[in-house]
């Protein structure tokens, strides 16, 4: 315990002092109190709005019966069916798209299994809606010339606002009868007929190839346009012209089930065009997503919005107000946490919405699952004004150093035992094909453990049990293990500091808390204050980072002399919690924050207690 200015004060028993540390440290907590409950609100409005529009319960659902529903429109369903899906068996058989490699397997697909689609959609759920697209886009940003078929059509769209979009369902004799009539590329029937799909298909391909139907064909009919040879013709151009593509969609199969709608996004690209002319590499995609149009949506949005514009207004005055001039205000908002987690999980969020639009809802749902994780983090680092919080963060903070020193020898040991491992079995082992499986099988080795691979032991056996004895004893018993020593090692520590920092913020032994005011007076003091700091973001009578500022100030002098007075003493520094007089806050902090702190915080010299 120790005075703060040169001039030893003079006291006595009675007099009141202030644990100056204390005090900074509940200022600092209510502002990161505040922080953190506008900033986890604002998260979880944002993450209510996210899971309430991808409704991934009702989307499962939906894509099984799906999933059946094809299937039940093939003879065969099974994964042994070798010698009875022929074409002299006359069986038709079910096969996975994934599990198609050959150009001609995905234009039998676009020209024979989509009708399938189809068919068991309107076989399950006769009232559903179903939408063939060519582009993997948006459903709300489609218009009849992206499509082969559709039943629906978005009737009002707003992506930057939360608006409900709404779709409504075509009268399917009127458009089909049209279609018919006068078939064109820039309009799209209803699903439900397949002669009016296929002239849709043929229209499209020969847009797509800038072929002029009209001049091999005279008139367009539904007739010639689907003509087998015609629509054999143009399923192939269609599959050839999509899979050379960027983002390689043959077709965006959507399901609309009233407000919820499912989608499967079909794709294939050319696994080496120049020597492999027929071989393509096949994926699938899934989204579901819920068109909310009960206005719950739109008043989730408003509420995230004005905890949103709450919490950067948080930032920007504690960034201001806790500055000592601009070029620490500069410097502190361009720490790395600010630049890589604070600001992106403040700024990503809205600048996804604004981009919405760009995106298709498999791509939206992947660029705001990795915003709400760093968001999270964000949440995280937030919450250490929470003492189970505090020493998770503190900790991960502390071994920071060591663990990106691991990393690295981490990351150099996986890659040449990648290497390793594809020269060894890359030719026959699919994990180790390619160097980017590689990597993905080491690592996972590095979590996991190795388990012999029996396609290892039946060509290469002596190199598969060295390896396997190898990587299980340095990469998983003994490399693994230096990631959870480090960590163990970093809580100790922080555990430790977390301690002492507490004894230094405490009220040292000697002194006694005045005596208290009537519970009523004490609980309109606490609401007063409460409500003060929440409407103008002021504490003990000034702004919550300009007292900081003055407190920070006060701990950084009096530990600046007791410093030098050690080391002048040939001492070592040791922290300790700081007291200081009426006198010396007035000095530091000025007559009315002095007048403030010691109202709020003050504590009395016992009698008997040694003077500080």
């Amino acid at each position: 315990v120790r005075p703060i200015s040169d001039r030893q004060p003079r006291v006595k028993t009675g007099d009141v002092f202030v644990p100056v540390r204390k005090v900074l440290k509940d200022v600092e907590t209510v502002d990161g109190v505040r922080g953190m409950l506008m900033y986890s609100t604002f998260f979880a409005l944002y993450f209510a709005i996210i899971s309430g529009s991808f409704d991934v319960s009702t989307g499962n659902e939906m894509l099984t019966w799906l999933n059946d529903a094809i299937q039940d429109q093939y003879d065969i369903v099974s994964d042994d069916t070798n010698g009875w899906c022929t074409d002299e068996g006359g069986l038709d058989c079910y096969e996975e798209f994934v599990d198609r490699t050959d150009v001609q397997e995905v234009v039998e697909f676009v020209n024979q299994d989509l009708r399938k689609v189809v068919d068991g959609v309107n076989s399950m759920c006769p009232r559903c809606g179903v939408g063939m697209s060519e582009l993997s886009s948006d459903v709300r940003d489609l218009t009849l010339e992206n499509y082969i078929c559709t039943d629906f059509l978005p009737a009002t769209s707003s992506l930057t606002t939360g608006e409900a979009t709404r779709f409504f369902d075509r009268d399917c004799d009127v458009v089909d009868a049209e279609f018919r009539d006068k078939p064109s590329a820039d309009q799209a029937p209803c699903c439900v007929q397949p002669r009016l799909r296929k002239a849709s298909l043929t229209l499209m391909a020969a847009s797509q190839a800038g072929t002029n139907l009209t001049r091999y064909l005279g008139s367009l009919t539904i007739d010639k346009l689907t003509q087998p040879e015609l629509q054999q013709q143009a399923a192939q151009s269609y599959v050839e012209y999509h899979a050379a593509q960027k983002d390689n969609t043959i077709v965006q199969v959507v399901i609309k089930q009233d407000a919820n709608f499912v989608g499967v996004i079909y794709a294939a690209r050319w696994a080496n065009r120049e020597w492999l002319p027929t071989r393509v590499v096949t994926s699938q995609q899934f989204w579901s997503y819920h068109f909310d149009d009960t206005g719950t949506l739109t008043a989730l949005y408003v509420f995230a919005f004005v905890f949103w514009a709450l919490s950067l207004l948080h930032e920007g005055l504690e960034l201001y107000t806790t500055s000592f001039g601009p070029g620490e205000l500069v410097a502190n908002a361009l720490r790395p946490f600010m630049l890589f987690i604070q600001w992106p999980s403040i700024l990503l969020p809205g600048l996804i919405e604004l981009a919405r639009s760009s995106l298709s809802l498999y791509g939206y749902a992947m660029a705001v699952s990795a915003v709400e994780l760093i968001m999270f983090v964000r949440v995280f680092q937030e919450g250490q004004v929470i003492a189970p919080f505090a020493i998770v963060v503190k900790t991960l903070l502390a071994a920071t150093r060591q663990l990106c020193i691991f990393t690295v020898a981490l990351v150099i040991t996986i890659m040449v035992f990648a290497g390793i491992n594809s020269q060894l079995f890359g030719a026959y082992d699919s994990d180790f094909a390619d160097y980017g499986e590689s990597l993905t099988s080491i690592f996972t080795i590095i979590i996991t453990g190795n388990e012999l691979r029996d396609v290892q032991l039946r060509f290469s056996s002596v190199p598969a049990l060295v390896m396997h004895y190898v990587m299980n004893l340095f990469l998983f018993l003994i490399l693994s293990q230096f990631f959870i020593a480090i960590l163990v090692s970093a809580f100790d520590n922080t555990r430790e500091a977390e301690l002492e920092r507490a004894m230094d913020n405490s009220v040292p032994a000697g002194f006694e808390a005045p005596p208290l005011p009537p519970m009523a007076e004490r609980a309109a003091t606490w609401s007063r204050e409460a409500l003060e700091y929440i409407l103008t973001y002021r504490v003990l009578g000034t702004l919550s980072g300009r007292a900081q500022k003055k407190l920070f100030t006060m701990v950084a002098v009096a530990e600046g002399r007791r410093r030098e007075q050690l080391l002048a003493e040939h001492e070592s520094y040791d922290a300790r919690p700081i007291m200081a007089t009426r006198e010396q806050l007035e000095e530091h902090l000025g007559a009315d924050l002095a007048r403030h702190v010691i109202a709020r915080h003050g504590v009395i010299l016992a009698a008997g207690a040694r003077h500080p």
